[in-house]
């Protein structure tokens, strides 16, 4: 009996030796990255290397759940989910402008696919960035995935650019890696900074009600331009933007907003911009006239130069579409789904007042103050809402010197119509030649 045990003990023994150098074999030929990662967890925990698991030698069952133990430990890398299966219908394309559908015949690794072609059944190899997810198949409103096409954004001189790309990884912190289509290059990019591309690639697929999603490429004097994905940015002008949310412990006023800031000395408005929040509760300010030193302003000595806008260049948001121009070239959006769904631009601003007589009031909002007017928004009786331009005569029966003494950027008032003019030579500062005043029209 003790020969066999002994017999027994040295062929397990024999295992042992040949399944470590099976193991020896497996880790040498694991991924680069996968190594770099067990040195990378090995090294915080303070060894260079991993500690030998002893065998108890007590009986022939620990022996063997010891080897088990072992072979379980060493993990390969778990394999990431494809972009693609097998059979799929996807699009691909030699040049990132013509899209031909195709389907998925085999996985050819690092990011490569064959493909067979539709119509002519050609087979051919798809390369990373050559190969989407159908566009219109693409859930819009769904989490990103591998092989989508979307347009990506990145920040440069505090404006917003946009760029297309292909997804082909994604990351544990919920980024992804794109192949840029410009030049074949990587880039992780958020999914706060990315929209996917859809159907929708021309100005004439654009129809009024249209939910798009888009992203602020940078501000403008009536409001934000929108990049949606179409050959130009569309306009969100503020009539259309819903307010913003503040909180009661929010600062009065945010670094980066525009304002009009008092200057004791001259005992006069300048415009300038919040660069600091300082601690005892002042602001810094830039003027506008670089020239000039910073200056730190009460927050009794600012004001608001133009409407506190809920987006803001960077921002990715659901929209919609409020009107179209294609002989101009241009469309505007809308945050508000109802308002959209009229399809009312601003070019049906004159028949919506049409009739209304002179002497009727309309509760209206500040929007911008210039030097001789201010732009207000208001409802017409058919429920669309539009701007005009109330003269600095046509704000009180005295004279006014200076609007700001009067109102500020987001305060009620109430206007009547004076003029609702269509002729486009009239149609100046954004007002589409609808004309208001706050006065009280003089007897018969």
């Amino acid at each position: 009996v003790s020969g066999t045990k002994a017999a027994l003990i040295a062929r397990l023994q024999e295992a042992d030796a040949d399944e470590e150098e099976d193991v020896e074999e497996e880790v040498a030929t694991a991924p680069a990255t996968a190594l770099k990662n067990g040195v990378a967890a090995r090294t915080a925990q303070g060894s260079k290397a991993p500690a030998k698991k002893k065998v108890s030698k007590s009986t022939d069952g620990q022996k063997t759940g010891a080897r088990l133990q072992r072979r379980s430990g060493v993990r390969k890398p778990q394999a990431k989910k494809a972009a693609f299966a097998v059979g799929e219908l996807a699009e691909a394309s030699e040049d990132i402008i013509d899209w031909y559908e195709v389907k998925v015949l085999k996985d050819l690794g690092e990011g490569s696919w064959q493909v067979a072609r539709l119509k002519t059944g050609v087979k051919q190899k798809c390369e990373p960035g050559y190969i989407r997810k159908k566009i219109s198949e693409v859930d819009q409103d769904g989490p990103f995935m591998a092989g989508e096409h979307v347009r990506f954004f990145f920040e440069r001189k505090e404006t917003w650019f946009g760029a297309t790309g292909v997804l082909q990884t994604e990351h544990a912190d919920g980024s992804f890696t794109l192949i840029k289509d410009e030049d074949g290059e990587d880039f992780t990019c958020t999914p706060d900074k990315m929209i996917k591309l859809g159907p929708i690639s021309k100005l004439s697929d654009l129809k009024a009600g249209m939910k798009v999603r888009g992203m602020v490429a940078k501000t403008d004097v009536s409001g934000v331009l929108v990049d949606i994905g179409v050959a130009k940015r569309g306009s969100l002008p503020d009539r259309n933007m819903k307010p913003a949310v503040r909180n009661r412990s929010d600062p009065k006023y945010d670094v980066g907003e525009r304002v009009l800031a008092y200057y004791h000395d001259d005992k006069a408005w300048y415009p300038a911009t919040v660069n600091r929040i300082n601690t005892d509760g002042t602001f810094r300010v830039l003027w506008d006239d670089e020239s000039e030193e910073p200056y730190d302003a009460r927050v009794q000595d600012l004001k608001m130069q133009a409407r506190r806008r809920s987006l803001r260049p960077g921002q990715v948001a659901d929209l919609w579409i409020y009107s179209v121009n294609l002989a101009d070239g241009k469309f505007s959006l809308t945050m508000y789904e109802e308002q959209s769904a009229r399809g009312q631009g601003d070019s049906d601003w004159a028949s919506a007042f049409a009739g209304v007589p002179d002497d009727e009031f309309f509760d209206a909002r500040v929007e911008r103050i210039l030097r001789f007017n201010l732009i207000a928004s208001l409802q017409a009786p058919d429920g669309t809402r539009h701007t005009g331009s109330v003269h600095i005569s046509c704000i009180s029966d005295r004279f006014v010197d200076n609007i700001y003494d009067e109102v500020e950027v987001g305060d009620s008032i109430r206007v009547r119509i004076t003029r609702a003019d269509a002729d486009k030579r009239r149609q100046k500062w954004g007002n589409n030649g609808l004309q208001l005043s706050m006065r009280v029209p003089w007897g018969p």
